[in-house]
């Protein structure tokens, strides 16, 4: 009985990444290439450490170009999200959209899964902002990211999301 409780986070992480990898095939379907992400402050896969601000957790984060209405795609992993609570505190997924002002770009989270289960410290949504520095990063709020190399599993993900040419979606008004 144990064990069957303490697996469900693993069961709910695992049906999360495969819906994940699905999206991101059948976007793949639709989706272009672009070097986007070269020349934009923002388009990308990135990483920071909440350290000295923030639980000390890492963050992944992909960003795609904006589309037409400038509208930009975000999604994320955090490694132990403060947000989620528990101990040692539950990994977080969440995804929005931004939009961009010159070298701030303010998320909007719209959608948060607590690997534990938690709804969440706080109703959603939630505005994010970034800062694009002069040396190549993002700060959000003192947590400092940078761009993830070019290979991995990750990387590939994050050019399906930032193509420019982006699939349709259905969303809920905003």
């Amino acid at each position: 009985m144990f064990q069957a409780k303490s697996a469900r986070p693993a069961v709910a992480l695992m049906l999360l990444v495969l819906a994940v990898a699905a999206s991101a095939a059948v976007a793949a379907v639709f989706a272009g290439s672009s070097a986007a992400g070269a020349a934009d402050p923002f388009v990308g896969a990135w990483v920071g450490v909440e350290s000295p601000v923030g639980d000390g957790s890492t963050d992944y984060m992909l960003l795609g170009a904006p589309g037409p209405n400038g509208r930009w795609t975000y999604l994320a992993y955090e490694t132990g999200a403060t947000f989620c609570g528990g101990s040692p505190l539950s990994p977080l997924f969440s995804a929005g959209f931004g939009y961009s002002t010159g070298s701030v770009l303010t998320v909007t989270i719209t959608t948060a899964h607590c690997v534990n289960g938690s709804p969440g410290a706080f109703p959603l949504p939630v505005d994010v902002t970034m800062t694009a520095t002069s040396d190549g990063h993002l700060d959000a709020g003192g947590v400092i990211f940078s761009r993830i190399g070019s290979h991995g599993p990750f990387v590939a993900l994050a050019r399906v999301v930032t193509s420019t040419q982006q699939p349709r979606t259905r969303t809920s008004p905003s």
